[in-house]
């Protein structure tokens, strides 16, 4: 798991991205077709690359621009597919080893780079919030999550902070919840070896009762969407927690 922590952040935006796919259009689509499901809804919506992150003085800049879940698909998340039509990115990821580093990863132009976030909510009692996803979503279906997780996306963009925009809109529109900046504490930005995808682990604590949350959650269509229950876990449960259940490799990095 590569790993970087994040303090002082600062971020900048571009209208020009330095991605640069490896695929034409229709070596995109071919690809497509092997890894999305005929049944599968799924959108190539706006997604928000980081391209690079900067150490300036005590602060750290994350440079940030446009690119598309497609993009993502064909490219960091297909280095460990078994098709042959992703040969490219492959081969010049083979050729640059494995990435040491999260700079690393972030200089191969040929990967999406597409930014998410995981969020993990701790009300004031030391219970942690954890969500199980389903069975019909594209990546890491049934498997167990942090409370909220999504990509930075379009309207994220246009605000000042896109991670604390991302963050507040995810969490509302999957448990109802509002949050404010000052509830959200940027812990770290990690990519596991298997999805490749940079993700910005963001921890919040939380007054209300989590037992009202769920309720929520399982009223709301939009959370349903994706997802199959939330469970409630003690703080000296998490690690057995963690242990006995499938994780995404995002999540396991919370408990640090």
């Amino acid at each position: 798991m590569l790993k970087k922590e994040l303090k002082n952040v600062i971020i900048k935006k571009s209208n020009t991205t330095e991605f640069i796919s490896p695929y034409s259009e229709k070596e995109k689509e071919a690809i497509l077709n092997c890894l999305i499901d005929e049944k599968a809804n799924i959108a190539n919506e706006i997604n928000i690359r980081l391209d690079s992150i900067d150490e300036l003085d005590e602060k750290i800049e994350l440079q940030l621009s446009r690119t598309s879940f497609y993009d993502l698909l064909t490219t960091n998340l297909s280095v460990n597919c078994n098709i042959q039509t992703t040969d490219k990115v492959k081969n010049l990821f083979t050729k640059d080893g494995q990435p040491k580093t999260i700079e690393n990863l972030l200089s191969r132009n040929y990967l999406s780079n597409a930014l998410a976030v995981s969020v993990l909510i701790q009300d004031k009692n030391g219970h942690y919030l954890f969500s199980k996803r389903n069975s019909k979503v594209a990546i890491s279906p049934n498997i167990t999550s942090v409370s909220v997780t999504g990509a930075v996306n379009d309207k994220d963009f246009e605000k000042q902070n896109p991670i604390l925009s991302c963050v507040k809109r995810e969490t509302y529109e999957e448990l109802g919840l509002i949050l404010t900046d000052e509830q959200i504490n940027i812990k770290m930005i990690v990519a596991g070896e298997k999805k490749l995808q940079p993700v910005v682990l963001c921890d919040v604590i939380i007054q209300n009762d989590l037992t009202d949350i769920i309720k929520k959650a399982n009223d709301n269509k939009k959370y349903l969407e994706e997802n199959a229950r939330l469970s409630i876990v003690l703080s000296g449960e998490l690690l057995q927690f963690l242990k006995c259940n499938k994780m995404t490799e995002a999540a396991i990095e919370h408990r640090s």
